[in-house]
């Protein structure tokens, strides 16, 4: 027989016992996708109309560009260069009363960069002010070496944070 769509209630049990102690807060809810990019497809589905505009960090993951242009969305792009940090200004300047979602990626692909919590803060601030939901690719969150990781959900609620095990447990492909 087939499985819950959102996944095994023990997967989910377990996958929310296992947040709780790795990122020190419950979650509102969790849900199980086939990876992380079949997270981000299903997130994009349901909360971009057409003519919604995203934000998107400049460079970015190369399907997200592509998922909201499949929905009708208009993406927009957010300029981190040259040192790929978050900056108010350039998250400001594409903000219309079109913008629905700004798309996070920390740790970043293809960058590497990890923001800090004070850029965290920044975006936060700015999604309040505008309304916006935050989607968080936090796939590598695991990958943080040389300093502890935070994630912008610490300091927005209307986040939706999208992470797997798939990196970090070398599963890569696996379905």
């Amino acid at each position: 027989s087939y499985t819950q769509t959102g996944g095994l209630q023990e997967l989910r049990d377990k996958i929310s016992t296992h947040l709780s102690k790795t990122r020190k807060r419950d979650f509102e809810d969790v849900f199980v996708t086939s990876g992380t990019s079949g997270g981000i497809f299903l997130s994009i589905l349901a909360l971009v109309n057409p003519g919604d505009e995203v934000l998107i960090t400049d460079p970015y993951f190369v399907m997200y560009k592509h998922l909201v242009n499949l929905v009708g969305g208009v993406p927009k792009f957010i300029n981190t260069y040259p040192d790929f940090r978050l900056k108010a200004d350039e998250i400001e300047k594409q903000i219309t009363p079109k913008t629905k979602i700004m798309m996070l990626n920390s740790p970043n692909n293809p960058t590497g960069v990890v923001y800090s919590d004070d850029e965290l803060k920044i975006a936060a601030e700015i999604a309040k002010k505008h309304n916006l939901i935050i989607i968080s690719d936090e796939i590598y969150d695991v990958f943080c070496y040389d300093h502890p990781y935070s994630s912008i959900s610490e300091f927005y609620d209307k986040t939706l944070v999208l992470g797997g095990f798939s990196k970090s447990m070398a599963m890569t492909g696996w379905r």
